[in-house]
């Protein structure tokens, strides 16, 4: 924060505590799903790679595909959890839960 004739830093206490969840916890998450995508296009792309070389011994392009289809799921996975992340960061799960709670 600034304070006029202050010239060191100055800083205020978030007051809002789940502000400072969603803010947190959400950048941690977009975090990992960009470092853990970025991983997998790489070795999705590795794979097709593999897989579309003729020379492939048949055992190795069995485990290659079998990879593929993991590394395809987990994809899936880290698009969805992208939109849980949104409904947190958009605060909508504040919503939802109280939605759920008024069913009870």
């Amino acid at each position: 924060m600034w304070k006029k004739g202050v010239r060191k830093d100055l800083y205020e206490a978030e007051k809002d505590f789940s502000k400072s969840f969603f803010s947190f916890f959400c950048k941690k998450w977009q975090r990992e799903i960009s470092v853990n995508l970025e991983a997998i296009e790489e070795a999705e792309n590795k794979l097709q790679i593999l897989l579309n070389d003729e020379d492939v011994p048949e055992e190795i392009a069995v485990k290659a595909k079998r990879n593929l289809a993991q590394i395809i799921e987990s994809k899936h996975y880290y698009h969805f959890l992208k939109k849980v992340v949104k409904v947190f960061d958009d605060r909508r799960i504040i919503d939802i839960l109280n939605e759920e709670l008024a069913k009870e």
